[in-house]
């Protein structure tokens, strides 16, 4: 149970570290724009915090995908309801991490 409680903070910790990091090299200071388009400036950096934004919504191969997977299991020792509420709130996860990532890398960005 610790590794598989380790591994799966690691996982989070690491995605959230790529995330963090590509979103702050990426965005200047004072960018708050939907859909900035930041993809084309930054490419390097857009990957990154695509990663992460993967790596938070739980995308299989990564460390999340099989935390996810052991909470909702062990969670459905307890009560099917509660599976569920936790089902509900991962997909919210997983939805909003890869949404803010594109409001931030995606669309078609300044032109000069």
């Amino acid at each position: 149970a610790r590794f598989a409680a380790l591994s799966y903070a690691a996982g989070i910790t690491l995605a959230c570290a790529l995330g963090v990091a590509g979103l702050s090299t990426a965005l200047p200071r004072g960018t708050a724009v939907r859909f900035a388009g930041r993809w084309e400036a930054r490419p390097v950096a857009a990957l990154v915090a695509f990663l992460g934004a993967l790596g938070l919504a739980g995308v299989p191969l990564w460390p999340t995908f099989w935390g996810e997977d052991l909470v909702i299991h062990a969670a459905l020792a307890g009560s099917r309801a509660l599976a569920l509420a936790i089902s509900v709130i991962l997909a919210a996860n997983g939805y909003l991490a890869v949404r803010n990532f594109a409001y931030a890398f995606m669309g078609r960005g300044e032109r000069p």
